[in-house]
């Protein structure tokens, strides 16, 4: 794929930073109970019940860059009258997967999708923003989706919170509401639902991100990949709860369709433009 630079954080030479499948073993490990995990998977679990509400039986739903299977099995509980996939280019990632769910895994990447039949819902979470060309990866994805299939996506939100951990995690960018939207207008969608979330974090983020950098003593941008991925993902248990439990009361808000003014994250639901 060729870099898309419009518009977008740029990186020191377009240098990508590659996502790690070493950090597959951490992430298992945390993922059950770390307050960002399981907020976003609780609202993933509302929309596409929604989603799923509508579409009767024997439908079909993809989960791209499905790692180790943590929503994916959120999208399987919630899809009970469908056939759910998941598709990654890691193996590492489908291995831990295969622990979590009984689901059709498939070792793939967007240039060389193998599926034959077209899907009624296709998710990517948090994947878009490390491919070089995110407007090319959703034309690829339009062509396997049926007419007025859904694809739910969701990204980091905000150029302004770039930090050395979006480095170290291989983003390529974050996203501001209007540029994402038109990105899948661009792409043959049309945009029926897209939001900020995970307001209540977003002074912790600004802090930790920005503000922290410049006081360290070792600044994040001089530390290892992996110290600063593991910095991110640390458990702080009362914390951790407390945040939890905020978070998951944006559900409400997500389920009637309002959209939050800010957050450090987005979500975006389109439906294949015919």
């Amino acid at each position: 794929m060729k870099t898309n630079q419009s518009n977008e954080t740029p990186l020191h030479n377009q240098r990508r930073y590659s996502y790690s499948a070493e950090y597959f073993h951490d992430l298992y490990a945390i993922e059950d109970k770390h307050f960002w995990f399981v907020a976003r998977n609780h609202i993933i679990g509302h929309v596409i019940t929604q989603i799923a509400g509508d579409l009767g039986g024997n439908y079909r739903v993809l989960e791209i860059g499905s790692g180790d299977g943590n929503t994916l099995r959120v999208l399987r509980e919630h899809c009970p009258g469908g056939s759910v996939f998941g598709m990654d280019v890691f193996m590492e990632g489908l291995m831990y997967a295969r622990n979590r769910t009984s689901c059709k895994l498939i070792q793939a990447d967007l240039n060389h999708m193998p599926f034959r039949e077209e899907f009624d819902v296709i998710c990517l979470f948090d994947v878009l923003e490390h491919l070089a060309d995110d407007v090319e990866a959703l034309v690829k994805i339009n062509e396997v989706l049926k007419p007025n299939g859904t694809i739910i996506v969701t990204v980091p939100a905000h150029r302004r919170f770039w930090s050395s951990y979006d480095k170290a995690s291989g983003h390529f960018r974050r996203y501001e509401t209007e540029e994402l939207t038109r990105k899948f207008e661009e792409s043959g969608y049309r945009v029926i639902y897209a939001t900020a979330y995970m307001a209540v974090i977003v002074p912790f983020v600004w802090f930790v991100r920005k503000v922290g950098e410049m006081f360290y003593k070792q600044p994040m941008r001089v530390k290892s990949q992996e110290q600063i991925i593991r910095h991110q993902v640390t458990v702080v248990p009362v914390i951790n709860n407390l945040l939890r439990f905020i978070l998951i009361q944006e559900g409400r808000f997500i389920v009637r369709k309002k959209k939050l003014p800010f957050g450090t994250s987005l979500l975006i639901v389109a439906q294949k433009s015919n």
